[in-house]
């Protein structure tokens, strides 16, 4: 039974917009869906006797009470006693300490959760409901049938479709796809957390809190289309990204990754590595004159994109030997972790402003140090000389990469601190009870925008 028809059997419950809904008629064979409620909703909104579970008052509703025996009959909401009551609340509460939701995860249909290869929004959405459904959180993930998770998954289209060969038809099956899900999640999530902005107009026809985290560079046609639905909470993935969103609030949540998918290696073998889609933006030409000027083997990975097949074949493809400069192709899990563990550094050379760069803290997980030209994100991931440095140009990098002598433990710790998926499903589940208009004890750091932008302020999530 979904939660949308378990409220209908007599939960009162104020939802993220603030709208109280009260129903009537709660029948003892629906007793067990109050209880299951009862970690999630606030202790002056609780309907009688529901206190009890948390409080330990033992009142418990009369009709209901049961022996401590008829443990069966007890969890299928036939009888229940209070002390049964506290242990399946304390179970079910999550380690965040927050109430225990039913959250929906809406991916594009193209690529599987998680990618085989590229996909770094998918691979997001992997890492993130899989941390959450560990925590005893309901997690429904809306994406193509070659995905495979820990957690429900459902899907419209079977296989994936990447990469687009035909724009229009993928515009369409995109809101297709996007349309059924979100109708379809409406119907039982507490929340539709979304990731792309296809999904944006149709969030006018749930009665859901929605949130939605931006994986894309600024542009200023996609902005215009966000601040026309000031109802969904906005996600941008570092505080470079969120200063050039209109978006009047806006959260920052930096990615994070379960460190014991990646392999650490204190050992490195002495050549450079380059891992990302070869576009100029990545700037792959660049890595291979920073490699020959430090006198070091390079080692490419990524996809070739249809799009960018002219700068494959005009500024990459000709200087590659398969010695000094070699291409490995695209890399799945294990190959990824077989290049960035072994390499003595990860190459970075973007020449745009960087949303994230899920890659840099996918090496410094595996114990390697990232050298980088600054742009986006950058400055919030990579620290001078403790897991990398930011380099002036490419002849810095190049004498970097002679002269590196980072700790490849310095690099791994890194992202423990700063970068683990504990910590950004932490930073997600309090964005979530933001959105739901919930209670909250955050401490947030509140920073202006830059100059001429209306004094927005965007909110970087700390701690609790």
């Amino acid at each position: 039974m979904g939660h949308a028809d378990e409220l209908q059997k007599g939960i009162a419950w104020r939802d993220g917009r603030g709208k109280r809904r009260a129903v009537e008629g709660i029948a003892n064979d629906y007793l067990a869906i109050l209880w299951r409620f009862a970690c999630r909703v606030p202790p002056d909104q609780r309907p009688h006797g529901v206190a009890a579970c948390d409080e330990r008052r033992g009142d418990v509703p009369p009709k209901v009470a049961g022996s401590a025996g008829n443990e069966d009959a007890m969890r299928h909401g036939r009888f229940l006693d209070s002390d049964f009551v506290d242990t399946y609340v304390s179970e079910r509460r999550s380690d965040f300490g927050s109430r225990l939701m039913h959250i929906a995860f809406i991916a594009p249909p193209f690529i599987s959760v998680p990618p085989i290869t590229y996909g770094g929004t998918e691979l997001f959405i992997a890492h993130l409901a899989n941390e959450l459904h560990s925590r005893g959180h309901r997690v429904t993930v809306y994406a193509n049938g070659d995905s495979r998770l820990g957690c429900e998954l459902k899907w419209r289209y079977r296989h994936g479709d990447w990469p687009v060969v035909d724009d229009c038809a993928a515009q369409l099956k995109n809101a297709d796809h996007t349309a059924w899900a979100i109708r379809d999640a409406a119907r039982s999530a507490d929340l539709i957390h979304t990731n792309d902005i296809v999904a944006i107009p149709f969030t006018t026809c749930v009665d859901r809190p929605v949130v939605h985290t931006l994986h894309h560079p600024h542009e200023p046609a996609l902005s215009e289309q966000y601040v026309r639905y000031p109802a969904v909470r906005y996600v941008a993935i570092s505080a470079f990204q969120a200063r050039r969103e209109p978006m009047r609030d806006i959260d920052v949540v930096h990615h994070g990754l379960p460190l014991s998918d990646y392999t650490f290696r204190a050992q490195k073998q002495d050549y450079l590595a380059f891992l990302g889609r070869f576009a100029p933006c990545k700037g792959a030409h660049l890595a291979i004159d920073i490699a020959r000027r430090a006198g070091l083997p390079l080692k490419l990975a990524g996809e070739i994109q249809p799009t960018f097949r002219d700068y494959w074949e005009r500024d990459v493809a000709p200087r590659i030997d398969g010695d000094a400069i070699e291409y490995v192709g695209e890399v799945d899990g294990p190959r990824k972790n077989e290049l960035l563990s072994h390499a003595r550094a990860l190459l970075f050379p973007i020449q745009w402003n960087e949303p994230f760069g899920l890659v840099m803290i996918e090496a410094l997980a595996c114990g390697t140090p990232v050298l980088a030209l600054p742009g986006g994100s950058v400055s919030e991931i990579i620290v001078n000389g403790r897991n990398g440095w930011i380099c002036r140009d490419v002849d810095e990098m190049a004498e970097r990469a002679v002269a590196l002598s980072i700790p490849a433990q310095a690099c791994r710790a890194c992202v423990a601190e700063h970068f683990s998926c504990e910590r950004m499903a932490d930073r997600y589940l309090e964005v979530y009870d933001r959105a739901a208009g919930g209670h909250h004890d955050l401490v947030v750091d509140h920073r202006e925008s830059s100059a001429g932008n209306g004094g927005r302020s965007y909110s970087i999530i700390v701690s609790r």
